[in-house]
């Protein structure tokens, strides 16, 4: 379907005409041009052009990572992660121990051994005190309680 003539404007020349960027191609009637030479001294402007470019790269060695003083040293934090999982696990078997203890034989849980506390660490519970002596847990006999030495 095709729209009414009076709703469009009449045809006319174009509005930007383009123009050619290339030559037109010769036709085969036109003889070539000879004779044409150049006063270009190629073998010098080639110097020249040698002389003032930029010079390149250079190759470098590869890096040598084994010749590193710390080559094949375990990190100082991938030894710090290991102690701290290896504490976590401590502290998790012994809370099993403590779940899995009959309640009558039951000892509460000596925070001073592996808690991370800095120095001495006191825990009261139920009259129990637990003390942090040189690494060791310590119970002490109190009056009316039971405590373990």
């Amino acid at each position: 379907m095709t729209p009414p003539s009076s709703l469009l404007p009449a045809a006319g020349p174009p509005t930007n005409p383009k123009t050619k960027i290339r030559p037109p191609v010769p036709s085969k009637d036109d003889v070539p041009t000879m004779g044409l030479t150049s006063n270009k001294n190629f073998i010098t402007s080639n110097a020249v052009d040698v002389i003032l470019a930029k010079p390149g790269k250079v190759p470098q060695p590869e890096f040598q990572w084994t010749q590193k003083a710390d080559y094949g040293k375990v990190p100082l934090y991938l030894k710090r992660n290991k102690q701290r999982v290896a504490m976590e696990k401590e502290q998790f078997s012994q809370y099993l121990r403590l779940r899995e203890a009959p309640v009558s034989r039951r000892a509460w849980p000596v925070r001073g051994a592996g808690c991370g506390a800095r120095g001495a660490c006191r825990v009261c519970r139920n009259g129990v005190e637990a003390k942090r002596v040189e690494g060791a847990a310590v119970w002490e006999q109190g009056a009316g309680t039971r405590r373990r030495k």
